[in-house]
Formats: structure tokens, sequence, C-alpha cells
């Protein structure tokens, strides 16, 4: 058990690493004037542009070994990565410490969908843009985790995935009638589905309250860097986080 344990606890740790990468090249990725993939260029210093060799790149113990500086121009790597890598280590160990799961299976489904809810916060707090492939993610997990009833029962995921695509829909489309012009993004129409294949379709009106709310928050409290735009893609992903985190505690 503890080999096993020990082996989980690096996969979350080098798929932390992988997040990390997407997060950061992200705005690259979704340009359809950049060639930018997540294989293709390989990592580079950001200060220097020198190729890093594949022991740079080993997820936390480079960085410490490095001391915090790139190998070529010694000058300082951000924190993000470590930081980011720490979080997804800390959070498979939490979750194996906890032993709430029934199976394995459970326990990497809700790794990858936190993993990836925070991955839609950083998101689009950085970029206002939502991940479809990490939306899309949650919803095909929610429904896998959800097939053997673990926040809700099947049928109340597909009606959930069904009812958050739809209301926002409609409310953008209310919207745009009368204002003439968009006022939510296609993106959080998507993760606001992801969500109801989470919770079902039961849940929705909370997350969404919630999620207005810590949109709103983070507003007041950022608003000279948002432009008069509401990050309500983080709201929604951070709300669904404090939900699973309730659900789990009082299991």
């Amino acid at each position: 058990m503890f080999t096993l344990n020990l082996l989980l606890c690096f996969l979350g740790l080098c798929y932390g690493s992988f997040v990390g990468s997407y997060i950061v090249r992200f705005p690259r990725i979704i340009d359809p004037e950049s060639d930018i993939t997540m294989s293709s260029p390989r990592s580079k210093c950001e200060s220097c542009g020198e190729t890093l060799k594949v022991h740079m790149l080993i997820p936390l113990l480079s960085y410490l070994v490095q001391k915090g500086k790139c190998s070529y121009c010694r000058k300082s790597i951000g924190t993000f990565y470590f930081i980011n890598e720490l979080l997804h280590l800390l959070l498979m160990a939490l979750m194996l410490w906890a032993g709430l799961f029934s199976s394995l299976t459970e326990l990497l489904t809700l790794f990858l969908v936190v993993s990836s809810l925070y991955a839609q916060f950083i998101l689009d707090l950085k970029h206002f843009s939502l991940s479809i492939y990490l939306s899309v993610k949650i919803l095909v997990l929610g429904l896998i985790i959800n097939y053997s009833g673990f926040f809700a029962d099947i049928q109340s995921a597909v009606l959930g995935f069904t009812a958050g695509y739809l209301s926002l829909f409609l409310i953008n489309k209310i919207f745009y009638y009368f204002r003439k012009k968009e006022g939510i993004g296609g993106g959080d129409f998507i993760l606001l589905a992801s969500i109801g294949a989470l919770f079902g379709y039961q849940m929705l009106s909370v997350v969404v309250l919630l999620g207005s709310l810590f949109s709103l928050l983070i507003y007041l409290f950022k608003r000279s860097n948002f432009d008069n735009r509401v990050p309500f893609g983080s709201g929604l992903a951070l709300s669904a986080l404090l939900i699973i985190w309730i659900k789990i505690s009082v299991v």
C-alpha cells in the first residue's frame, strides 16, 4: 500500500507539472495564428530563451536543485510552476490520507476534477478565457463518478449538464436581445454544464449563486485588472471546489 501511495503522489506531481505548462501555454494554444501546442516547441527559459534539458524539468526537484534560477542565465525562475506542482502533490497526499474513497477510480477521478476546476479558475482569472477541453473533461468525469452515485444519481447528472448549459445560454440570448451584446461567454455555458454533470441539476442554483458572489468579490478586489469584466468562470470553478470540499468533509 505504501508503494502504491508513493506512486500515486509521484503521478499527481507529474500531472501538476503538465497542468502548469497548460495554463502558461493556453493563450498561445488557442491563438489561431500561433503554432504552440503542449508538445511543441520544447520548454524554454522565459528570460534567455534557451531550451531546457530533461533534468531541468523534473517537478519540484529541478527548482530546488537550481535554487530557483535558470542554469543558463542565472535569472530567477517564476514560482508558479513550483507552487502549482506542490499543490498537486499535497492534493493527492491529502486525498490518500483522508481515505474517503471506496476505489482507486473514485480517487483519481476526483483528483482530475479538482485539478481541472483549479486550472479553469486560474485561466479565467488571468486571461478571461476558459478551456473547452477542461470543461468537457470535467463533464465526462462527472458522469463517470456519478455512475455509482458519488455526488448524484446518473439521471440527475445528465439533467444537470443539460440544464446547466441551457440556462446560461438562454439568459445570454435574452441579454443580447435587449442590449445587443454578449453578456456571458460561451465557455461559461460549458463549464456550468460540466458542474451540473458533477453535482446534478439540484445544485445548479446554489452553484450559480455562489459563483456570482465569488465573481463579484474577485472583481471588487481586483477591479483595476478586469476592465469592467467579471470573471464569472473563476467564480463558478471556485463555488464547485467549495461544494466538493463540503460534500467530502461531511461524508
